[in-house]
């Protein structure tokens, strides 16, 4: 006599199985679909960096990604947004959430605190600013700013104004210290980031090398000791250096 398979089956058991098998097509679909993007920001950034924005088809980018234009437009309207990605997703080192992860294991406790904190917080700022490829992107974008002025927006947005709010987070979180006092958080966020974005330029962005010249451990401890004095609460400060003395 013969049966159905399902009928060995309970209902709700049949249908977990055929949720599961769904869920699996799906999770299958959504990594292909990982891998093509993927594939297309890697080739977007690899042409970028070589010959710039302007000089950069959507054809080539699909050569060179090995997928059809309509794969590319099927994820990007434009090359704009093509190059917002890349500027975003592979050229921003500290994202929101990984921001929000280092500034928990930061201490602002006591003044060597504040230092220590802040040498490490610009430390990681600058090993992003002063990367090889970062550094590629900002020359193709002050090359390129004047015919197509999106790209400031684009690159602005996406990185220097991501990372002074990351600043300003930082501070934030500083301020809460009884041994820090800052009355407006987006100048002290900006004369940080200002000074250390002079190095970035002058160094980076501006120098015949082809490479980074990135700063030193004790590089960033001057600067850090610099600016303390504008943070720190006054007579914290003037203590701290009288036991110096």
């Amino acid at each position: 006599m013969g049966y159905n398979q399902t009928e060995r089956y309970s209902s709700d058991q049949v249908k977990f199985m055929r949720w599961k098998g769904e869920a699996m097509n799906r999770n299958a679909q959504s990594s292909r679909a990982r891998k093509k993007k993927n594939q297309i920001l890697q080739a977007a950034k690899k042409l970028f960096l070589e010959k710039g924005f302007a000089a950069t088809s959507i054809d080539e980018i699909r050569e060179q990604a090995r997928v059809s234009k309509q794969t590319i437009y099927s994820y990007y309207e434009s090359k704009e947004d093509l190059l917002f990605d890349v500027i975003e997703h592979q050229l921003f080192l500290l994202s929101d959430d990984a921001c929000s992860e280092m500034l928990k294991k930061l201490d602002f406790s006591t003044p060597p605190d504040v230092e220590k904190s802040l040498v490490l917080f610009s430390r990681n700022l600058l090993d992003h600013f002063m990367q090889v490829d970062y550094l590629k992107l900002a020359r193709m974008v002050v090359a390129e700013v004047v015919q197509f002025p999106e790209l400031a927006r684009l690159f602005r947005d996406a990185v220097p104004v991501r990372g002074l709010n990351n600043v300003e987070k930082l501070l934030m979180k500083a301020n809460q210290s009884p041994c820090v006092t800052i009355d407006n958080i987006e100048i002290a966020a900006r004369s940080l980031v200002g000074t250390l974005i002079t190095y970035v330029f002058i160094d980076g962005v501006l120098s015949e090398s082809k490479g980074s010249n990135a700063l030193t451990d004790e590089q960033i401890r001057n600067i850090v000791r610099f600016y303390l004095p504008s943070i720190l609460t006054t007579h914290v400060f003037i203590r701290q250096e009288g036991d110096h003395s």
